[in-house]
């Protein structure tokens, strides 16, 4: 039941998505998660700044999921996730933030977990 959020000041093309969408559904297995349960949001070419300047390529993921993982998973996951954005989008991985939610309060299907 990750949630992964990635706003980008770049355009995303459909194939760009898909890939996306299928190296993220590998990467959550870090985190002991399923891409059964894995929910994906993309934006693209949103107006950001970085380091001062509003040209920059750059990138902003979040990262919402149900329970904590331990560093050494979060360490793991920040390096894929950065790696595979950096190859499909061509945003510098210097340009790319991640932020993490772990919550032990989540809803699905009418109830919570």
């Amino acid at each position: 039941m990750p949630y992964i959020h990635t706003q980008t000041t770049v355009p995303l093309s459909p194939r760009v998505r898909e890939e996306l969408t299928g190296d993220l559904g590998q990467a959550v297995r870090i985190l002991g998660k399923s891409e059964n349960w894995l929910m994906l949001r993309f934006e693209e070419n949103c107006a950001m700044a970085f380091r001062g300047k509003t040209d920059v390529p750059c990138c902003f993921i979040g990262v919402s999921m149900y329970g904590c993982p331990e560093k050494e998973q979060l360490d793991a996951m920040t390096q894929r996730v950065t790696d595979c954005v950096a190859k499909r989008t061509g945003v510098p991985a210097e340009n790319i933030y991640i932020r993490y939610l772990p919550t032990d309060a989540w809803g699905w299907n009418g109830g919570n977990f």
